[in-house]
């Protein structure tokens, strides 16, 4: 049987559901932040977030697959409390942003380094999260 990692464990492939592939639960460049036109506190963040997320359970979606990369908003309990709330399972991905946005720590890295990087959040878990990333 085929499992797959979401933010509250490993599930079996058939209870998926629906599943939207590419999604951005939230995402900003480091520093974005910052931004006084863009930012939202938590709260709000939240409140915005779980009627969407109902919405799309509501229409038979079981599963979103959060592409938001490491340093680019990725934020793992957040996103552990939505799927509590919703009954969405959320799935969140390793990896960041390349080319000239990346952060200079992985822009500089070997492929070795990132290789044991990804590795680990997909293996052992996304930092302190208890969370596997896909």
């Amino acid at each position: 049987m085929t499992k797959v990692n979401t933010v509250l464990g490993t599930i079996p492939a058939e209870e998926l559901e629906i599943v939207a592939v590419h999604e951005h639960i939230g995402y900003g460049m480091p520093g974005s932040e910052l931004d006084s036109k863009w930012w939202k506190t938590p709260e709000q963040a939240y409140e915005e977030t779980v009627p969407k997320l109902r919405k799309f359970r509501e229409y038979g979606g079981g599963t979103l697959v959060d592409a938001t990369g490491i340093c680019n908003g990725r934020d793992v309990d957040y996103y552990k409390s939505l799927s509590r709330k919703t009954g969405v399972h959320i799935v969140a991905c390793t990896g960041f942003v390349g080319g000239d946005t990346a952060l200079p720590h992985f822009s500089r890295a070997t492929v070795d380094y990132l290789a044991k990087v990804f590795i680990h959040e997909i293996t052992v878990g996304i930092g302190n999260t208890g969370a596997k990333a896909a």
